[in-house]
């Protein structure tokens, strides 16, 4: 009789132990995408503050940025190796499309950040990336594409879209412009 009691208090135990170890692993598992998100994040900010002073650094710190897109960014060396999956595409550590162009005839360029998550939208579009006289930074939109860069911008945005010259956003505008289409957002800065 003594030996059965025992046997059950053994399992009892042991499902509890299961427990534990289950409760354990799935706050750890949760606690790993939280830090594996945020270090994305950190290297996509690392990634645009490379490009951008890379771009200047090419075209001596002037227009014209003629000739300026992925396929020249490449050739030119000013992307960081990560971000090259072949000559003319580039990925940011989310997996999404990156795109550079020279715009207003080359007075400027844009660089597209696409497929990014709530979250590293509003981490990029609340960045300091400083005052626009010294960075050259006029504009910084957010598009609920995810993807595409738009085609009569800054003069006419589509549905959804967001500009501002005000930078940087605050948090606020950055939570309520950075809920898009698939949870894939698209950050655009227009630097002249």
């Amino acid at each position: 009789m003594k030996d059965s009691k025992y046997r059950a208090f053994s399992v009892k135990n042991l499902l509890i132990t299961f427990a534990c170890i289950a409760i354990i692993g799935a706050s750890s598992f949760s606690i790993y995408l939280h830090l594996m998100e945020r270090a994305k994040i950190n290297n996509t900010l690392n990634q645009i503050a490379t490009l951008i002073n890379n771009t200047y650094s090419i075209y001596n710190w002037r227009a014209p940025y003629d000739g300026l897109g992925n396929l020249s960014a490449v050739q030119m060396g000013i992307l960081p190796k990560d971000m090259i999956v072949s000559p003319l595409v580039l990925h940011n550590p989310f997996k999404g499309d990156v795109h550079l162009s020279s715009v207003s005839n080359g007075e400027g360029f844009a660089i597209l950040y696409g497929g990014l998550p709530p979250k590293a939208c509003q981490a990029i579009a609340s960045a300091d990336w400083g005052k626009s006289e010294s960075s050259g930074l006029k504009y910084l939109m957010i598009s609920p594409s995810g993807y595409l860069m738009p085609k009569f911008f800054p003069e006419r945005l589509s549905d959804g879209e967001y500009e501002s010259s005000k930078l940087p956003l605050k948090p606020e505008e950055t939570s309520k412009h950075c809920i898009c289409n698939g949870s894939k957002c698209a950050v655009l800065f227009f630097f002249q």
